[in-house]
């Protein structure tokens, strides 16, 4: 769990996306009266591959061994992560 959360902050940190951005996606989106507001649609992979867990009563499959350009470099991460 503490790798994904440092996966995590290392992708939010060093996102493409600005406060900005996030800003105007989710007005959009309120405005649309879409109830979920995806700001970075090529996580629905890993949406559906969560949903298809559930709905099969699954354990929750690794959502970045999905594809290599997705694949973290988990040693450096393991570094970085405090136990």
């Amino acid at each position: 769990m503490k790798l994904a959360q440092s996966m995590t902050h290392k992708a939010v940190s060093s996102g493409k996306l600005t406060a900005a951005d996030v800003s105007r996606i989710t007005f959009e989106a309120i405005r649309a009266q879409r109830f979920y507001i995806i700001t970075h649609p090529k996580i629905m992979a890993t949406v559906q591959m969560r949903l298809d867990d559930i709905a099969n009563q699954t354990n929750p499959r690794d959502p970045f061994g999905m594809k290599e350009s997705v694949r973290p470099d988990v040693s450096a991460l393991q570094r970085q992560t405090p136990a």
